[in-house]
Order: C-alpha cells, then structure tokens, then sequence
C-alpha cells in the first residue's frame, strides 16, 4: 500500500472448510477480503481517520489489517472473533483496536474486547469519546473459522497511475463468493455513539461541481447551454429592430 492512511473499515465472516486454512480463506471470502493481501499490524488508528463500511479493494492489493482469526475442527465447538476500536476526545490523538478470538461465544468475544479498550485508554490517561465492536461466532461442523478485522486504507491518488492505490474503480467487481461462504449479516456491530460519517466518493463531489458550476449566476453564457440560447435572442431582436451589424 502507498500514500496516507484516511480511512479504515471494519469487517467479519465464518466459514466451514476442507482444511484449516481453507476454512480460514473462506472466512476471509465471506468477510470481503479474501482477495487482497493482508499485512497484519499493531493496533493503533491513526488521528482523524474515520471508520466506514467495507469499499470495493483492489484485487491483490497490499493493507495493513489489525485481525482476528479462530479455526476449530471440533463439530458443535462454538468459536468467536472481534475486532474493536475506540477514539479519544482529542482528534489530534490516535485511537487504539483490539482483537479477540477464541472458544467463547460472541457476546463473550464484545466483552473482552470491551475490557481491552477500557484498559488500553485507562493507561493512556485518555478519555474514550467513541467506542465499536464488530464480532462473529461460528457453531463448528467439521472444520470452521471466524474472523474479524479491521483494514487500513487510503483514498489518494497515486502519483504515477491518478488512481487510488488501494480502492478499486466502481468498474472492477469483486469475485462471487463460494457457496460454502458464509455471509456478513450474523455479525454483531456495538457502538456507544454514531459510526463517522462516510466521505463521499471524489466522483461525486466532481459531478456536483460541475452541476454548480453550470448554474451559477456568474458563469459565462458560453459554459452553459442556457446562456447562448440567451445570446442567440438577443442578437436576432437585435437584427429585427435595425441594430444589428453591417452598412447603415
């Protein structure tokens, strides 16, 4: 991954297996990023970077991910993985994630992670102003995994291609998913407070412009249609009460 951190995005799936770690590629398939490569790092968010619902990513890319992953082969053994994250007061400041897994259910999964956040800004001598929790929980048939992670993105344009680095373009699908995959819709999102406001897409805010920019009063009349059919009007009364251009 290349250019500035300037968003993170948090996820989670379960899946059954043939193998532990195909069971934990299709863990990571069901989540929404089985298909890019995960750089696993410490737990620190950076200052100012909100936490949206998981974009389109480029196939291959490499992200930084904080995770969370358990695989049991075990039938009926109940496991969990969480992910949370929590922000201070001050928006100069870092936030932290933590991450759980286990034989546990999910509501235990959110209480660990719960604790670990508490504990990780007791220490830091800093008040939360705004605390998440994304867990899973998997009942294991012959061979599952669950997982939950948290990816960190950026949104800049990279200098060579004028294109994000991490972000795929609306045109790039993902891969449909295995059947066997489980979906996100079991995953258990807590929050003490409104999730950050997602940015909106640079192409939108391109596309307003330009809207604006047509409408406003001191635009030329030649960067919108309206004006020149103005002009045009204008000259041809012009010509019919004898003011028009040429010899007198």
């Amino acid at each position: 991954m290349t250019g500035k951190v300037t968003m993170a995005a948090a996820t989670a799936g379960h899946a059954e297996g043939g193998t532990a770690l195909n069971a934990f590629d299709n863990a990571l398939l069901a989540a929404g990023i089985g298909n890019i490569n995960l750089i696993k790092v410490s737990s620190i968010l950076p200052p100012e970077v909100p936490v949206i619902d998981l974009p389109k990513i480029k196939l291959g890319a490499l992200i930084p991910t904080a995770y969370a992953a358990v695989t049991s082969e075990t039938p009926g053994e109940i496991i969990a993985a969480a992910v949370g994250y929590a922000v201070p007061d001050d928006p100069a400041k870092n936030g932290v994630i933590m991450e759980y897994h286990g034989v546990a259910s999910r509501a235990e999964a959110e209480r660990q992670i719960d604790l670990m956040l508490d504990e990780a800004f007791r220490v830091r001598g800093e008040i939360i102003k705004e605390k998440r929790v994304v867990a899973i929980e998997h009942t294991t048939q012959r061979i599952g995994c669950a997982l939950a992670a948290i990816t960190l993105l950026a949104d800049a344009s990279s200098p060579a291609t004028g294109h994000s680095p991490t972000l795929a373009s609306s045109s790039t699908a993902s891969p449909s998913r295995a059947a066997s995959t489980s979906a996100r819709a079991p995953t258990a999102v807590r929050a003490t407070s409104a999730s950050p406001p997602t940015p909106s897409r640079p192409t939108r805010r391109s596309s307003t412009a330009t809207w604006r920019t047509c409408r406003s009063p001191t635009s030329a009349t030649a960067s919108c249609p309206t004006g020149r059919r103005r002009a045009s009007s204008s000259t041809r009364r012009a010509m019919r009460s004898g003011r028009g251009g040429g010899p007198g």
